[in-house]
């Protein structure tokens, strides 16, 4: 289920999505879109962290840092909830 997205001014869109599994909690998953005019190229897969290593990824700004790293930052909140919780994640991606 996708649950965020961003252009990078590389003009591909990445989108966030994440999957869920009853007895091992949240999986994201972040992919790169060529853009083309009004087309699509395929999806690439740029990260893909095991289950249960981040919670449940929401948000995602896609943007390079001082050093030229391409980076993903993406949040998640706790939803109120004892077993979750609220973290900010950074991975750099491939170019």
């Amino acid at each position: 289920m996708p649950t965020g997205a961003d252009f990078c001014l590389d003009a591909n869109l990445y989108i966030l999505f994440r999957a869920f599994g009853p007895t091992d909690g949240f999986a994201p998953r972040v992919q790169r879109l060529s853009v083309s005019g009004q087309r699509f190229g395929p999806g690439q897969t740029q990260i893909e962290p095991p289950f249960v290593l981040h919670g449940n990824l929401e948000g995602l700004s896609i943007w390079r840092d001082a050093l030229g790293w391409l980076t993903a930052t993406m949040i998640s909140d706790d939803n109120g909830n004892f077993f979750q919780r609220s973290s900010l994640v950074e991975c750099h991606l491939p170019d």
